[in-house]
């Protein structure tokens, strides 16, 4: 299975439901028309029947009814339905269906005395904070209350989602100024310290002494700074030079008023001297590192009466915004000491995929009993993909294990890489001074193996 996100999952079945909706409301009326029109037809017989009892009467009945067929017409319509719900139930079970019994042992776990299950306190701190993070502080209060429970998570947390939210929504009303004025704020006060500053706060302090995280406020705010450029340059201005082409002649306002004016393109300064005076006062500081961005922001300027199309368009989609959002959310969690990422949420992620690898897995060990019994079973090694690689890590291709401090990676003369004890017991196993490369007929002197680190 793919690595969806969950919510990608949800609605592929959310589709299919709607879907066996519509073809059953299309059903069910088709099928109401048909049936109604036969009893009518039944019914005008019948009275026809009561007063002349003729054979013709209920034959013409019995042709007409043989030649619409509306059984044919019922059969053809249940049939779309019935395909309607069998396709929904294969995509259920291809997205949700997980076999607990095949990834692992319950008697061995209770022969062990280890549990696997999560403190129902610390799952349910999990989803809450989940959902406050998702702003779904509604849910949140329901479920506290009808759970009669005790919010498990302390009201200072509460308030920084809070926060973080109502800036996330006017960011998706197009307004940048309380995200932007936040990171302001956030990286003046904790990145660059005043000496009165100085003797509080300083933890945070600290923890914004990370150049990633200074690098993260910073670029930030050239991202919400942009935002707000491109918004001053799609207002435009209203003066003659840039108003829309008017409808007799297709002629616009700048070449009617134009020349006796004295005007012309180069005329249009009007409130084009806004993006350019915010630009001058806000993204000089970037021209440095960010310097083909800043030549792009400069060139949409020369394209102000038609941005959506220029080559510059792409700087005004939805997208933008939408990164921009989630960007701000997960800085301004990380910037709290939370996840820049919702755990439950890469939890769900990582167990999509893993799930149904770890369960073909251990249905072809129990197949085979006698693998079962070896205690030294070689890892299984999933790849998440790097939207869920969050630090570099090495698998030793031997042993299936990944490095630690203890157990390094080690670089051989031949440029493959394996673990230092699979490259011990290959020593040990020679009894040599040299290491055979797994992988490769190349051999390497122990002196000429070195350590990686990263």
């Amino acid at each position: 299975m793919s690595g969806r996100s969950p919510e990608a999952l949800l609605g592929q079945i959310q589709a299919e439901c709607k879907v066996v909706k519509e073809t059953q409301a299309k059903t069910y009326s088709t099928g109401y028309k048909i049936v109604n029109s036969m009893i009518q037809k039944l019914e005008r017989t019948k009275r026809k029947l009561a007063k002349s009892d003729t054979f013709t009467v209920a034959q013409k009945l019995c042709d007409g009814i043989l030649k619409d067929k509306p059984h044919t017409t019922l059969t053809r319509d249940f049939k779309s339905l019935h395909g309607t719900v069998v396709h929904l139930g294969k995509t259920i079970d291809k997205n949700l269906k997980r076999t607990e019994s095949c990834l692992y042992d319950r008697a061995a776990e209770q022969h062990s005395g280890a549990s696997g299950s999560l403190d129902s306190k610390d799952l349910r701190c999990v989803i809450i904070h989940s959902l406050m993070r998702r702003g779904r502080f509604d849910i949140v209060d329901s479920m506290v209350q009808e759970m009669d429970l005790k919010m498990p998570v302390a009201e200072s947390t509460r308030k920084i989602f809070e926060k973080m939210h109502s800036c996330c929504r006017a960011l998706d009303s197009r307004d940048v100024t309380p995200a932007l004025q936040w990171v302001t704020e956030v990286e003046r006060i904790y990145c660059y310290p005043s000496n009165k500053q100085a003797n509080g706060s300083g933890e945070k302090r600290a923890a914004c002494q990370n150049i990633h995280l200074r690098s993260s406020y910073k670029d930030l705010r050239f991202q919400l700074l942009k935002l707000r450029y491109l918004q001053l340059v799609q207002e435009r201005c209203g003066c003659i030079y840039c108003k829309p082409i008017i409808a007799n002649g297709g002629k616009n306002a700048m070449e009617e008023e134009g020349a006796s004016e004295g005007g012309g393109p180069g005329k249009c300064t009007g409130d084009l001297l806004k993006p350019i005076t915010f630009a001058r006062k806000y993204l000089a500081e970037f021209a440095g590192e960010r310097q083909r961005d800043v030549e792009r922001l400069t060139g949409a300027l020369l394209f102000a009466r038609d941005l959506l199309n220029s080559p510059y368009k792409d700087l005004y989609s939805d997208q933008a915004w939408k990164e921009v959002r989630s960007n701000f959310e997960a800085v301004f969690c990380r910037s709290h000491g939370f996840a820049g990422r919702d755990p439950l949420v890469v939890t769900l992620l990582a167990s999509n995929i893993a799930l149904p690898k770890r369960a073909k897995y251990a249905s072809v060990l129990r197949a085979r009993s006698n693998l079962l019994e070896e205690k030294d079973q070689a890892p299984l090694e999933i790849n998440l993909g790097k939207s869920l690689q969050f630090h570099s890590t090495f698998v030793c291709p031997i042993s299936k294990e990944q490095s630690t401090t203890s157990n390094p990676p080690m670089l051989l003369s031949c440029g493959h890489v394996i673990s230092r004890a699979a490259m011990l017991k290959i020593t040990r196993t020679r009894r040599s001074n040299r290491v055979k490369c797994p992988t490769c007929p190349v051999e390497s002197a122990v002196s000429q193996v070195r350590v990686i680190s990263f």
